[in-house]
């Protein structure tokens, strides 16, 4: 399965996106993992919390207008095949304004396969970090930090960059 989880974007000075305005109703409190509501605070950061939208779809094939202040692809970029990491970055771009930070995990080796997690067998591919990075860069994200995080495990290569002026 080719498809993988994109966890919305910062909306700061955004649009929302058709499927978020489509799914929005009167403004509730979300629920937390136990079903309750959170108290009024409770995990939100100067409302900024209201200001957020999360987008669930295939990163290959979503439609997002673009203008999005902020993204983050973490444990997703690596679930797709790295054939096709090139165009994943270059659609990411489009989606930021000039200047936008990216948050992006990907893997940290030059590797294809699957391996088990939680009892189900998981799809895996990435580049050496190195070619991951120049093909950051070519899609007009600039890479600000990257590292590995746990390098002792296979960790990710945490990637921070910002979508070029120009691109």
């Amino acid at each position: 399965d080719e498809s993988a989880e994109m966890l919305g974007m910062g909306r700061k000075n955004c649009r929302a996106s058709p499927a978020s305005r489509s799914q929005k109703s009167s403004p509730q409190r979300p629920r937390r993992r136990d079903g309750e509501r959170p108290e009024k605070g409770e995990g939100e950061r100067d409302g900024k919390a209201e200001q957020a939208a999360f987008v669930h779809g295939d990163m290959m094939r979503v439609r997002l207008p673009g203008g999005y202040g902020g993204l983050v692809a973490w444990d997703s970029v690596f679930h797709v095949p790295r054939r096709r990491h090139a165009a994943l970055f270059k659609r990411m771009a489009g989606w930021l304004v000039a200047g936008a930070p990216a948050l992006i995990t990907l893997g940290d080796s030059d590797w294809e396969g699957t391996g088990t997690m939680f009892g189900r067998e998981f799809f895996y591919s990435g580049f050496a970090p190195e070619v991951s990075l120049d093909l950051l860069k070519r899609a007009g994200l600039e890479v600000v930090s990257s590292e590995i995080d746990d390098p002792s495990s296979h960790g990710h290569l945490v990637v921070i960059c910002i979508r070029d002026v120009v691109g």
